[in-house]
């Protein structure tokens, strides 16, 4: 999946960069694209997710420009996240 401004977004502040947007966990994972090369806090939550666990796990590892989140109880669900780094 490559940046689409459309679904991600990036601020700047205090020095940190912020990157945001939605996402769909297909399948118990999915790769959010990420301009980062550090990541510092990374947080998700559901849209909806009704009796589902709400947590969504994020290993805050970049690989090929991507970060992973996971949810083994979850699959086809939207949901927000925030990244914080550098």
């Amino acid at each position: 999946m490559a940046w689409d401004d459309s679904v991600n977004h990036s601020a700047m502040v205090f020095g940190a960069k912020i990157e945001y947007g939605e996402a769909d966990i297909g399948t118990n994972t999915v790769e959010v694209p990420t301009k980062l090369t550090h990541i510092c806090s990374a947080i998700a939550t559901y849209q909806e997710a009704a009796g589902a666990d709400t947590r969504i796990f994020c290993d805050r590892a970049i690989s090929a420009s991507a970060v992973t989140f996971a949810d083994t109880a979850v699959a086809d669900k939207v949901f927000n996240y925030m990244l914080v780094g550098r």
